[in-house]
């Protein structure tokens, strides 16, 4: 069985202070400022991201994005 290191150390990777995000929009996972995504897709409690620098995909808890620059709705 494989344990996460949030999950090993009680890690809190949520932000408290939560927005919802919306495709098209740019963000980052945390709170930090580290790489930069677009939202791709939004299903649920999760979100298809796409790294802006390098292009990798991920699939990951919309809990964990903070919207940098909010898409043109």
């Amino acid at each position: 069985m494989r344990v996460s290191y949030a999950d090993l150390f009680g890690l809190k990777h949520e932000i408290p202070d939560w927005k919802p995000v919306h495709v098209g929009d740019e963000v980052v996972t945390g709170r930090n400022s580290g790489p930069h995504y677009r939202v791709l897709a939004v299903v649920d409690d999760k979100a298809w991201i796409r790294g802006l620098n390098r292009g990798h995909d991920h699939i990951v808890s919309v809990r964990r994005l903070r919207t940098v620059q909010p898409s043109n709705k």
